[in-house]
């Protein structure tokens, strides 16, 4: 029977929480990305954040991926099946949860670190390790929540992004610039009808009055006798 190896010093929670973290503009990045690669875009994924993801596969970056895009509110692809049977599951225990409470905490339950709870003056937190990517995935989905959004833009080809807001529709000026042109377009053809209307309404107001300013003009030279 072999005993377990004693863990690194540089792997103890000091020396993770001493190390760099990872800030809420980089998560923010990561789920962006993370959530946006496509099958054949996981090898650039992982390269890009070498740190971060360069000791998983691309098997489990494709898991990690997809149950991801599950906390945004739209999922185009169809909820998988198991994804609803587990999700029934948990309900039996906790009838009030959402489907993000089951996620967070599957991938805490495959985390190797776990939340680092970080004590200092002025500062009480609790912050993930940046290479352990479940932990990362829980605490950016927590903290960006209620601003996880679909780009309504179909041609988009990085609809899931995190938003200004929690209504926010369009992911850019570029992708919002089709709605936009398409509503000016509505009120143009709106506006222009009624103002052809209201026009032509002045029109004959102005010809029934002129035609009565002649009448009386002409009554006014002719006057009977």
């Amino acid at each position: 029977m072999h005993n377990k190896q004693p863990k690194r010093s540089s792997d103890s929670p000091a020396a993770l929480i001493a190390g760099p973290r990872i800030r809420p503009a980089q998560l923010k990045r990561l789920l962006h990305d993370l959530a946006n690669a496509r099958d054949d875009g996981l090898e650039r994924l992982r390269s890009d954040y070498k740190a971060q993801l360069g000791h998983y596969s691309l098997s489990q970056l494709g898991l990690y991926r997809d149950e991801l895009r599950l906390l945004w509110p739209r999922y185009p692809e169809g909820i998988p099946n198991d994804e609803i049977e587990s999700y029934q599951k948990w309900l039996k225990a906790r009838p009030n949860a959402e489907p993000g409470e089951m996620i967070l905490n599957r991938w805490l339950s495959r985390s190797e670190v776990g939340l680092l709870a970080v004590w200092e003056k002025g500062l009480r937190e609790l912050m993930p390790s940046r290479a352990d990517l479940p932990a990362m995935l829980v605490y950016g989905c927590l903290f960006f929540a209620d601003r996880l959004c679909y780009c309504e833009n179909p041609k988009c080809s990085v609809p899931w992004f995190i938003g200004r807001r929690r209504d926010q529709q369009y992911c850019s000026n570029d992708c919002a610039w089709p709605a936009k042109k398409a509503a000016k377009r509505k009120w143009w053809d709106e506006n222009r009808g009624r103002k052809a209307k209201r026009h032509a309404h002045s029109n004959q107001r102005r010809r029934r009055n002129r035609s009565i300013y002649l009448q009386h003009l002409s009554s006014s030279q002719n006057p009977e006798e």
